[in-house]
Formats: C-alpha cells, sequence, structure tokens
C-alpha cells in the first residue's frame, strides 16, 4: 500500500503542533477556496486529502447532504474521525489513485492543497469526471512546486532544478526573483537582510544593461518625482518601472528581459524568523526598517494577519 510523511508518528505530531498557528492556508487558501465552492446546501460532496476534516466539517454546516472524505493517512482519518459530530460525514483511508473503485456519483469533488502530491493528474481529473453527476464541480487548490520543497532529514531527493542543474534544498532558503519585488528577512536579532534586489532602473547594473541597448531611463514628462521609467530614445513608451519582466515583450529589444535572479542563504547562518514577500506597492514607500517596525508588534501578538493588514 501507497505511504506518506503524515503516518511518520514524529512528523504527525509536528504537523498537529502547528496546526493552532496563523498560516497562508487561514488567510487566502481556505477563504479562496470555499468563495469557489459556494452553495452546498443538499449536495454530495467528495473530498480527496481530506486531512484531519477540517473542510468536511464545515461543508456539513453549511448544509451539504453527504459527505465522504478520504485520506491516504491513517493518522489523519483516525484525527478526522475524533473530530466529527457528524453523522452526514463519512471517512476512509484511501489513495485518490483509488477513486475509481467508488460507485457513488457526487454533485461536488473538492480537495485543498492534496493534488500536487499526485504524480499523475490527468487520469486523477478523467476519475473525478466519472464520479461526477450532470452538472456536477471539481474545486481543488494546489500547492506551487517551489512551496512544496520541504526539507527533511534523511531523504536524499530535497533538490530543485536551477538553471538546468539540481541543486540541494537541504537547510537552505532558495531565492528566485524576477521583478520589482522584494523580500525580505528578519532574523532572531531583529537584523533586516534583502534576499534579493528589485530589478528596476534604480539599479546601476540594470540602468547599465538597458542604457547600452539604446533604452533611455527618466520620470513622465509631467513629475519631477515617481519611480524612474524605460522608454525609447525620443519616445514616450513603453514606460516600464521593471527591466525585467513576464510579458513585456515590446521592450525586449531594450534589454528588458526575464532572467531570474537565484540566490542561496544558509539556513542557520541566517537565522530567519520572518519573511517578508511584497511588492513595489509596499518597497516604493516604506524602508526597510520601517516594515520590520510594523510587522514585529504583530509577530510578537501572534498576529500575522494584523501586521498585514497595517502594511
Amino acid at each position: 500500500m501507497e505511504q506518506n510523511i503524515y503516518d511518520n508518528n514524529d512528523f504527525f505530531k509536528s504537523y498537529q503542533s502547528k496546526r493552532g498557528e496563523l498560516s497562508a492556508n487561514d488567510l487566502i487558501e481556505i477563504p479562496e477556496l470555499f468563495e469557489l465552492i459556494g452553495d452546498v446546501k443538499d449536495l454530495t460532496v467528495l473530498d480527496l486529502g481530506c486531512g484531519a476534516g477540517g473542510h468536511d466539517r464545515k461543508l456539513a454546516k453549511m448544509g451539504a447532504k453527504r459527505i465522504l472524505g478520504i485520506d491516504l493517512s491513517n493518522n489523519m482519518i483516525n484525527e478526522a474521525k475524533k473530530n466529527n459530530d457528524s453523522n452526514i460525514i463519512e471517512y476512509r483511508v484511501m489513495s485518490m489513485n483509488d477513486i475509481d473503485t467508488l460507485e457513488e456519483k457526487y454533485d461536488l469533488v473538492v480537495s485543498s492543497l492534496a493534488i500536487h502530491y499526485i504524480e499523475d493528474y490527468d487520469t486523477l481529473c478523467k476519475k473525478v469526471y466519472n464520479l461526477l453527476n450532470d452538472g456536477g464541480r471539481f474545486v481543488f487548490s494546489m500547492g506551487h512546486p517551489m512551496d512544496n520543497c520541504v526539507l527533511l532529514n534523511g531523504y536524499p531527493e530535497n533538490y530543485v532544478v536551477l538553471n538546468d542543474k539540481k541543486t540541494s534544498s537541504l537547510n537552505k532558503i532558495i531565492s528566485i526573483n524576477l521583478g520589482d519585488s522584494k523580500s525580505l528577512l528578519i532574523n532572531e536579532e531583529n537584523q533586516v537582510f534583502e534576499l534579493n534586489i528589485k530589478h528596476t532602473p534604480n539599479n546601476i547594473e540594470e540602468k547599465k544593461r538597458i542604457e547600452k541597448n539604446g533604452g533611455e531611463i527618466s520620470r513622465v514628462d509631467w513629475a519631477d518625482y515617481g519611480p524612474l521609467r524605460i522608454f525609447y530614445k525620443n519616445k514616450r513608451y513603453p514606460g516600464l518601472t521593471m527591466t525585467r519582466a513576464f510579458g513585456d515583450f515590446n521592450a525586449e529589444e531594450l534589454g528588458v528581459n526575464t532572467i531570474p535572479d537565484i540566490k542561496e542563504y544558509d539556513i542557520y547562518e541566517k537565522k530567519p524568523k520572518i519573511i517578508v514577500l511584497a511588492t513595489d506597492g509596499i518597497w516604493q514607500f516604506l524602508s526597510n526598517e520601517q516594515v520590520k517596525n510594523i510587522i514585529l508588534p504583530y509577530y510578537e501578538e501572534n498576529n500575522i494577519a494584523g501586521g498585514i493588514q497595517k502594511l
């Protein structure tokens, strides 16, 4: 039978100990997922990778008719059964690969951050399609590949592919950046460290490349302030504020490219406490120290959501 890391008891205990902490799941993924799910009144629901069953309990309160939650992990299913107080929810230890053995059809199939564990996505979708009633829906979320380079001692396959080469990701922070966003690390001593540079005309090396390719850097005609922009010489377009970007092919001949900066940092050396990832909407107006001073009090109160709102 297939196995997974959640049936490693030490890992599962560590995982459970962190479930009470506010996470990106609570702030972003779960609200978006349930907005997509919408009204479930009187619907039959299949939950793929149900975990500890939190979504199923919510769906039951929202009026679902019947819910089947499946998960490969015995630990997860036992936890889900322990927390279940609804007679319309059933739980089974089952792999998503085996859902074609189910006899019942469903109005809704949902999955929250589990499908990225499946190797054959196309086959899974076909199996889900065959389980749906007419007009049924498949609503799911999945993790980004770079978000799932989980580092576990004893697992030799902890690597990412950078520039066509396998790079070990064990005990490392790997920053891959393209554009004018920035990552700021706040360490255990409350010192700040930039994990990447912003690709803007303010950067000397970026500016040199643009000018070498015939571009002109200035602000818009009607303003003595605001960000520097990239123009064709003696023209007022394209007016980009980034020297590297996806999709801006009209400025490619001016040196605007899609080559990311890739930097590696040792976790034990940097000792990260908080990493702030933000776009130029933050960094154009706030310094590193200002961002740190805003976010730290909320971090100490275990209220990161409040810190994000304040920013």
